[in-house]
């Protein structure tokens, strides 16, 4: 059965510029086939059962990574020599797990023609190692088929308007994929080190006095870009 993913918040906006405020389940009902009906958002495209247990074990590692962190946190706050062995064990098995899974996990790519592509094209790039391309291959397969536009706005690095009438507000970036746009920020760290191109253009605006986060979101917000403009050749040829 074809399906749509939307974004519950725009639904709830719908019935909230109908002043609808009560929330239950047949009022619910009604205004998600109200806005189908108003919108007809296009169906999204099928998920084959590999890419299905890609995302899962993509979405198991990030768990493994982040249980490390509360561990290796939890280790710092402890004072009982007993205690710290045991979560010495806890983080040794953890760190094991992460490796094997690394190596499921490329070995899965290599299964699939397209995959390694994909991924050998995105690490090409000086900066973008393992974890930001198996992030952008399994959270942002759309990647190489968007417009500059779409590319920044789907990695949630977009910087929107906040004007009206004589009030020109700060540009924001909001929405998007948030482990997208993690990941990116991570590489964009490795990026302004290792790339000239993306050095000097990170340097630049520093040497213009732009705040250090502006400049790394700019740098992550051409990252992708440039990332998206290589991978147009492989889509195009599939």
């Amino acid at each position: 059965m074809p399906v749509s993913i939307c974004n519950p918040a725009h639904i709830r906006y719908l019935g909230r510029s109908e002043g609808l405020l009560a929330k239950n389940d047949p009022l619910d009902a009604g205004l998600i086939e109200r806005f189908a009906n108003s919108k007809r958002p296009a169906a999204e495209p099928p998920l084959s059962r590999a890419q299905l247990a890609l995302n899962e074990m993509a979405t198991h590692r990030r768990q493994i990574v982040e249980a490390i962190k509360v561990m290796r946190t939890h280790r710092q706050q402890v004072s009982a020599e007993a205690l710290v062995v045991e979560i010495d064990k806890t983080i040794a098995i953890l760190e094991e797990r992460l490796a094997v899974l690394d190596g499921q996990l490329r070995e899965k790519i290599e299964t699939q023609p397209a995959w390694k592509r994909t991924f050998e094209e995105l690490t090409k790039t000086k900066g973008v190692g393992f974890v930001t391309a198996l992030t952008l291959l399994v959270k942002m397969p759309e990647l190489g088929t968007l417009n500059r536009g779409q590319c920044a706005a789907l990695s949630g690095l977009a910087p929107y308007d906040d004007d009206s009438g004589q009030h020109s507000g700060r540009r924001s970036i909001r929405g998007g994929r948030c482990e997208v746009r993690n990941a990116l920020y991570m590489a964009a760290l490795s990026v302004i080190r290792c790339n000239p191109i993306l050095k000097a253009f990170y340097q630049k605006l520093r040497d213009e006095k732009k705040p250090f986060k502006l400049a790394i979101t700019a740098v992550m917000r051409k990252l992708v870009i440039y990332l998206n403009s290589q991978l147009k050749p492989l889509r195009t040829a599939t």
